[in-house]
């Protein structure tokens, strides 16, 4: 296996799996070749080709491996990137004013 910094995909070769644990939520997206994945826990093994992507729901060993030479791109799912931010701008707008001892009004963008 060999990491490629510039692309940010990891290499695989035929019987060089790489072995990932409490890897849920985590998206495969094969960029090279066939990636066949196993996960303790979920039904079957997933086999993907270039461009497909799938979503580790359980928690259990993922077993990543390619069937000749492969490449993957390993990535969170980014659709609670702004939770954290939404969750800071409540928590201020609750904090009550130094002089007035007021909250401000809570919005929640979307």
């Amino acid at each position: 296996m060999k990491i490629d910094l510039k692309s940010g995909e990891v290499c695989l070769s035929d019987n060089h799996p790489i072995c990932l644990r409490q890897a849920r939520g985590l998206c495969v997206t094969s960029t090279a070749g066939t990636i066949w994945i196993t996960v303790t826990g979920e039904p079957g093994d997933t086999f993907l080709e270039p461009g497909q992507t799938y979503e580790v729901s359980s928690n259990g060993l993922a077993i990543i491996e390619s069937i000749g030479n492969g490449r993957v791109r390993l990535t969170k799912p980014k659709l609670f990137s702004g939770l954290r931010q939404q969750a800071v701008e409540i928590l201020r707008q609750l904090k009550p004013h130094e002089k007035t001892g007021r909250s401000g009004p809570v919005s929640l963008k979307p």
